[in-house]
């Protein structure tokens, strides 16, 4: 959704904002990925895990 904002702005200062508010929200995707894949699977599954993530 965020990438098609992208397309659809109407300036660079507009663009620049719209792409730091998509860096803002997936900020916090990572690490709780990483926090969810290192909870649900067992230790020797998680490389495979992370790799396909």
């Amino acid at each position: 959704m965020s990438t098609g904002l992208t397309a659809l702005a109407w300036s660079l200062v507009a663009m620049i904002m719209i792409r730091f508010l998509f860096g803002i929200g997936e900020g916090g995707f990572q690490p709780s990925s990483s926090k969810m894949i290192a909870t649900i699977y067992p230790k020797e599954e998680r490389g495979r895990a992370m790799s396909i993530h």
